[in-house]
């Protein structure tokens, strides 16, 4: 199913309406609700939301399903906080 044509730096791009449903798609308005989520919860942990969604896209494809819960905004903080803390040990000692 061809999507739209795009141009981006002049050059034509075409998007896949099967990955990137266009707007008034019935399954456009859940997808963004699953991004405003995730946006959201950076927000609330007080996380750059690109360096989350670069480690996430960059770790997930390599996952675990068992392992899910650590990809979450909340699990990411606490483990890069934990991070922060063992450098700053290390530092001091």
């Amino acid at each position: 199913m061809p999507g739209a044509t795009h141009r981006t730096n002049g050059a034509a791009t075409q998007t896949d309406e099967r990955v990137f449903p266009p707007v008034g798609h019935p399954e456009a308005g859940e997808r963004s609700a699953v991004i405003y989520t995730l946006l959201g919860s950076c927000r609330r942990h007080g996380i750059n939301p690109f360096d989350y969604l670069k480690d996430l896209f960059t770790r997930l494809p390599a996952a675990k399903i068992a392992r899910i819960k650590a990809f979450t905004p909340a699990a990411w903080a606490k483990r890069k906080m934990l991070a922060v803390a063992a450098s700053a040990k290390h530092l001091l000692t």
